[in-house]
């Protein structure tokens, strides 16, 4: 369990699926979090430098480089705490 506030829980949604991301991160939003939403594997490792999310959705059938073949070079510099990945 995470004890942070929802002010303080920067949540990162990657998924190539403009709806899908845009939809969770909008009731992400209603609950009170900050989020950051990305279409591809590239983008949501830029988004996350700058960002930097405790938590991040992460689609796994993202065709091209994807984010699941990218993010270990992210969690070995700037870990996130959480990771939700999704088919």
């Amino acid at each position: 369990m995470i004890s942070e506030k929802p002010d303080e829980l920067r949540v990162l949604v990657i998924d190539d699926d403009v709806d899908a991301a845009n939809s969770l991160s909008y009731l992400l939003q209603i609950a009170g979090y900050p989020t950051a939403v990305a279409y591809g594997g590239e983008m949501g490792l830029r988004i996350a430098k700058l960002f930097k999310p405790a938590l991040v959705f992460l689609d796994l059938q993202m065709p091209g480089e994807t984010a699941a073949k990218c993010w270990p070079k992210q969690s070995e510099t700037e870990p996130c705490r959480a990771r939700s990945m999704s088919a």
